[in-house]
């Protein structure tokens, strides 16, 4: 029999059993009345018997009346007590620890890769220890993260890998205690989908180096299907029971639930030996092989629609919800770099690079305007209380100051910030934020997030404007420029390579970067410009007929038109001293240029060597070339002219990648650094 909660057109709520595909509400029926609280509550229907159950199925099928369709309920299906949630299946063990050992990598990673090519066989610590095999272990959940069909799964502000378990979970309908397996049975009311959703990130720190949880990598949100299915109906398809996840509309998972290690009767007698399971406690079996994230690889994004499918046990549907900001305003988070935010038909990086040859332009001389000195040694800092690397700065409407860090959070200070000013906690993308500037029409912050796509934060809220084109994820969003309109202009700096290996980019020095236009009034994200060197910052001139970009792979400026015949045509305009980042206009057509790093020579010798660069990007990142610490923005104007240069030759304040000028300051951000800083602008 399957059951589920349903609404009659005069709002009862009923349960209904399902003939024929259609779901007869036991309230509606003729002589239910004899089912007392049984009619309307699925738990005590469940719990009421055989006997109870088989005069609701003679009053389902002796009902000759009209079925009118009714209105299936969504959210919990009954009130949960409690949840254990085992895990029956080894070959989900085993594949869901060799995954989660190649996403952080590192060499144990390569070791079990080469030792499963060579034995053919698991690598040996992969699989579960032997008191697994000896009885069906669990944790203890709590009922109070349950949520039902229909309902958003919430994403904690302390995980950045959000995970779906397709599991099939039991439903105990009846109190019991020291259940010997025989006994064990008559407790199971029915069997239903769950989504044992898992901060992978927290659950491997819980596990792995604390030795003990799951805790807080589960106690967030388990998810409850709405159908029960009597165990009389179910327990005979279970060992071939298949399963489904789809993901937006798209099949991403698959299994079956054939080789549980365990049996449900061994499960009910383990968990009540010594004490008692009440009504209402939902025991989840385990993940079905392959349903996992983790397992299949399809990772799940905000504002996803996930869809669980299995058999008679029905769909499971739920949106996910955007992550929670984090409250923890001071202090680093605890946020590795494996984990940010995980998309959904998200591409992995290439191993390799396809080095391509390029013979550089000659090195402008530091003459002129571009003379060393020392004015950039004389920054004065602010703080940014655990927060680590930030790459741009930004400057609103009342004068506020923001920033956004490596771990996903952006800040704000009052106007007219002092060193001992305390920025505020503004929102936390949970990626990287890179590029930031303010939209002149409303005063939001958008924001290219490295891992999210392009942004929008308002009220503190995050928003996804544009992550996709052509139905493939934008992998490197990087600097935004806004038009009067509220169009936005932005880079997408490699189509090949994520954030995490923006060296690789540099080092196969092929045209993989891009340039996007996105029009919030009609959602459309259009191809500006491709074929561009690891295009980083943007900026529009004073009349908006021509973007600026800087290309970091080839060390130019250059002029892309926007209006008239010429439209699309870019030009180069002059080649700068070192990498270029970010772009930020002043207003009166000049603007300033962030050198993170000069020009190194040894890089600048590889580029005509194509093998010498394949060779280096195989090789740990702290023996590939690497920025000195130096201090330098350029001021430019609209036609490539050098106007000026600011040096900081001690590295007081190094790798500076934002630069803005505001009330006779230039505040500055830095890949390395742990604050922001600012420095006078000379007269």
């Amino acid at each position: 029999m399957r059951l589920r909660l349903v609404r009659l057109d005069a709002g009862t709520r009923s349960v209904a059993v399902q003939r024929d595909e259609v779901w007869v509400p036991l309230a509606a029926l003729p002589g239910s009345e004899q089912l007392g609280s049984a009619r309307s509550d699925l738990l005590a229907l469940l719990g009421g018997g055989p006997e109870l159950l088989a005069f609701a199925g003679k009053l389902v099928d002796a009902y000759r009346g009209s079925r009118n369709a009714v209105q299936e309920l969504g959210g919990l299906p009954f009130h949960p007590t409690g949840f254990r949630g085992c895990s029956l299946w080894e070959s989900h063990l085993v594949d869901s620890a060799r995954a989660l050992l190649q996403l952080r990598g590192g060499v144990l990673a390569r070791v079990a890769t080469g030792y499963e090519r060579l034995a053919g066989r698991p690598f040996p610590p992969l699989r579960p220890r032997p008191l697994w095999y000896e009885s069906p272990l669990f944790y203890t959940g709590t009922a109070a993260c349950c949520i039902g069909d229909g309902d958003t799964v919430p994403w904690p502000a302390y995980t950045q890998a959000l995970d779906y378990e397709l599991e099939i979970g039991l439903l105990v309908a009846n109190e019991v205690r020291d259940a010997s397996p025989e006994e064990a049975m008559d407790a199971v009311g029915g069997f239903m989908l769950v989504n044992d959703v898992s901060a992978r990130d927290v659950q491997y720190r819980e596990i792995v180096e604390g030795r003990m949880g799951p805790g807080k990598s589960k106690d967030f949100a388990t998810v409850l299907g709405p159908t029960v299915v009597t165990p009389d109906e179910l327990m005979p398809l279970l060992g071939g029971l298949t399963a489904e996840v789809w993901c937006g509309g798209r099949l991403v998972a698959t299994g079956c639930a054939a080789g549980m290690r365990h049996s449900v009767a061994e499960v009910v007698s383990y968990a009540s030996a010594g004490g008692r399971l009440m009504a209402g406690e939902v025991i989840g079996l385990g993940t079905v092989p392959g349903c996992s994230g983790l397992e299949s690889g399809a990772w799940v994004s905000p504002g996803d629609v996930l869809d669980l499918r299995a058999g008679p046990l029905g769909g499971l549907r739920n949106v996910i919800g955007e992550p929670e900001p984090s409250r923890r305003a001071a202090g680093k988070l605890p946020r590795a770099r494996w984990s940010v935010v995980c998309r959904s038909d998200e591409e992995p990086d290439p191993r390799g690079v396809l080095a391509a040859s390029w013979r550089p332009p000659p090195v402008p001389p530091l003459t002129g305007a571009l003379s060393p000195n020392t004015l950039l040694d004389t920054v004065e800092c602010l703080p940014l209380a655990g927060g680590d690397k930030p790459e741009d700065v930004v400057v609103d409407g009342a004068g506020r100051l923001y920033t956004g860090v490596e771990d996903g959070r952006i800040y704000r200070w009052p106007a007219d910030p002092a060193a001992d000013t305390v920025p505020e906690l503004f929102a936390d993308t949970h990626g990287r934020p890179l590029g930031l500037e303010i939209d002149p029409r409303d005063g939001s912050l958008v924001v290219c997030d490295a891992y999210r796509g392009l942004l929008r934060v308002s009220g503190g809220k995050v928003a996804v404007m544009a992550d996709t084109y052509e139905g493939r994820r934008l992998r490197f969003a990087n600097n935004a420029a806004v038009a009067r309109d509220g169009t936005i202009y932005f880079s997408d700096t490699s189509t090949r390579f994520r954030i995490d290996h923006w060296k690789h980019d540099l080092l196969e020095h092929r045209p993989n970067g891009r340039i996007f236009r996105y029009r919030p009034s009609s959602e459309e994200l259009t191809l500006c410009a491709d074929g561009l060197y690891f295009p980083n910052g943007v900026s529009l001139t004073p009349d908006e007929s021509a973007l600026l970009l800087l290309e970091s792979g080839t060390y130019q400026l250059s002029r892309i038109e926007l209006v008239g015949a010429a439209s699309g045509r870019r030009r180069m305009l002059t080649a700068l001293p070192g990498f270029p980042d970010n772009l930020s206009p002043v207003g009166d057509d000049t603007y300033w240029v962030a050198v993170p790093s000069l020009r190194l020579p040894v890089f600048d010798r590889m580029l005509p060597v194509p093998l010498a660069r394949r060779v280096v990007a195989r090789a740990p990142s702290r023996l590939q070339p690497a920025a000195v610490r130096y201090g330098l923005v350029v001021q430019v104007d609209g036609s490539g002219r050098i106007l000026r240069s600011l040096h900081g030759p001690a590295g007081r304040y190094a790798e500076i990648t934002g630069v803005r000028q505001h009330n006779g300051w230039l505040y500055l951000g830095s890949l390395v650094e742990s604050s922001v800083a600012r420095v006078r602008l000379p007269a």
